[in-house]
């Protein structure tokens, strides 16, 4: 597992946010949140194709 140098790590900045970004970003990952569960949900009540029983008719266009 490679390993990080101490000194270059304490060198890194870390962005600090105001509280009103802090906010603004919560209610972004929340939105992405319910958007993710609303298309699971969405994806658990879509029918599953039956794949073994289709018969393939292939058309040819010359």
């Amino acid at each position: 597992m490679p390993r990080g140098d101490k000194n270059q790590i304490m060198h890194y900045s870390v962005p600090t946010f105001s509280s009103l970004e802090e906010a603004n970003i919560g209610t972004i990952i929340v939105d992405i949140e319910r958007k993710i569960q609303i298309n699971r949900q969405i994806n658990d009540n879509l029918p599953l194709p039956d794949h073994s029983s289709v018969v393939v008719t292939a058309l040819y266009v010359a």
